[in-house]
């Protein structure tokens, strides 16, 4: 054997005892790596898994805020259930748990002096009173101002708040029931607002002082018809009202931020009411629905 080739099979020894080492290094940071990684995924499994919140099943949804929603119906008038002295229509007094502000829908309040004779201003005694008007503004077509205010002998305090919808009243503007629709939705969607929720937050501090909260009560706009009669109309309306946006998260009358009361003055009309809300509810599930987003 030469010396070339002594020198050749030289350089092979070692070129393969280097690579041999190579190989024995490669496999051990592979083993260790292996190994780190098990450790990491043991550990891992024995941490507790974070619990994501339940997502609620349309129908447990659906449910609840129906069941929010029809607790705001109430077959009371706007005076609550009256107390009668001697079996009187005429000696009736209201009769609430809470200070209240009434928002009055009677459309006679725009255009008389003062208050007529009706069942709610007997019971607040104001009958012939004069009519105040003050802070009167205008909400897409919806006379709004401040009337009487006062105390019930039980210490309660009332605040009248007219929300007059003349379009809901007018004949001569309501051609058939889709245009009914029409003025009774603008109605449910102008008392919604958060300008009007302001308006009324505004008078109770003008009036009670920061920090009051009153029960606000509703009365549909009750007017017949030949296109819609008071029953449909109920329905329609309350069906407005519980379709409006953030209905679902904060009730009826999203931003008032009050308790709220819908006052029918009937069961007739608390049940045509109470299927205005169902209407609502089952339509607003039905599009959710089929958008694949739970709730109503």
């Amino acid at each position: 054997m030469g010396t070339s080739e002594k020198i050749a099979l030289g350089v092979g020894v070692v070129l393969g005892v280097l690579l041999l080492v190579a190989m024995l290094y490669c496999l051990h940071w592979l083993f260790r790596r292996r190994a780190a990684l098990r450790a990491a995924s043991e550990e891992e499994s024995k941490q507790p898994a974070a619990k994501e919140p339940p997502v609620p099943r349309l129908e447990e949804v659906k449910v609840g805020t129906l069941a929010a929603l029809e607790s705001c119906i109430s077959q009371d008038e706007l005076f609550g259930q009256p107390d009668l002295a001697y079996g009187s229509l005429w000696s009736m007094e209201a009769s609430w748990g809470t200070d209240v502000v009434i928002v009055d829908t009677e459309p006679r309040c725009s255009l008389l002096p003062s208050y007529g004779d009706t069942r709610l201003y007997r019971a607040l005694g104001i009958r012939g009173r004069p009519i105040d008007k003050s802070k009167w503004t205008m909400i897409n077509g919806v006379e709004i101002f401040c009337g009487s205010r006062g105390r019930t002998s039980r210490g309660r305090r009332w605040v009248l708040v007219h929300a007059v919808p003349s379009a809901c009243y007018h004949t001569d503007s309501i051609e058939n029931a889709a245009a009914a629709r029409r003025h009774l939705g603008n109605f449910a969607s102008v008392l919604s607002s958060g300008e009007f929720a302001e308006y009324v937050k505004g008078q109770v501090r003008r009036h009670w002082g920061p920090g009051c909260m009153p029960t606000v009560l509703v009365e549909p706009p009750f007017a017949d018809h030949p296109v819609m009669r008071w029953h449909e109309r109920v329905r329609h309306f309350v069906g407005y009202l519980a379709a409006q946006p953030g209905v679902d998260r904060r009730g009826i009358l999203p931003h008032m931020n009050l308790p709220v009361k819908v006052c029918c003055g009937s069961k007739e009309l608390q049940a045509a009411a109470l299927e205005g809300v169902r209407d609502a509810v089952k339509e607003r599930s039905q599009e959710r629905s089929s958008q694949g987003v739970g709730g109503i």
